[in-house]
């Protein structure tokens, strides 16, 4: 397992080239930097696509920051068409996740370890950092293998299982 959160895959097809970024165009706007929230008419991913590939992400009325950077590039092939597709966090988010866990680490480990705090708490207080970074991971690659699934169906036309559906929120909203 990746300690930075980061997933790549290829997808294969006997598509054309030509057919199969037209496909993925259909699903794909110009990136806006202000969305409508009333607009239900939006495409699944927004971002960038051309001849050698394409850098999107999914498209959100909310923010998430847990949604990865996709970046695909289209090689053909005698069979038709393979698609290098890599997915990760966006850097500031990686940047802030870096920062929080140096200021963590500065601040605790020596109240931890020289601070006369019991070997428990000293426990708790160490292994924090590494319980909220496995939950951080959990959240990337949650959003990411739903990216995953819908990618693989835009691009092959091949279903695939579907994720669980996502957790309700203590009003019964979907999150």
């Amino acid at each position: 397992m990746n300690i930075l959160p980061y997933k790549s895959f290829t997808l294969e097809t006997p598509t054309p080239l030509a057919q199969v970024k037209q496909q993925l165009a259909s699903r794909i706007e110009p990136p806006q930097l202000v969305r409508s929230s009333f607009s239900g008419k939006h495409a699944p991913y927004q971002g960038t696509i051309s001849d050698q590939g394409f850098e999107i992400r999914r498209t959100l009325n909310r923010r998430n920051s847990f949604l990865p950077n996709i970046q695909g590039r289209f090689e053909p092939h005698s069979a038709g068409t393979r698609c290098h597709i890599t997915m990760q966090l966006h850097p500031l988010v990686l940047i802030f996740m870096g920062g929080w866990l140096s200021l963590w680490c500065m601040g605790v480990v020596p109240i931890a370890l020289f601070g006369g705090e019991s070997l428990l708490t000293g426990l708790g207080l160490l292994m924090m950092p590494i319980g909220i970074s496995a939950i951080f991971l959990a959240f990337f690659h949650y959003e990411a293998l739903g990216s995953q699934q819908e990618l693989t169906k835009f691009i092959t036309g091949r279903e695939v299982p579907k994720l669980p559906p996502p957790l309700r929120s203590p009003r019964g909203k979907r999150n």
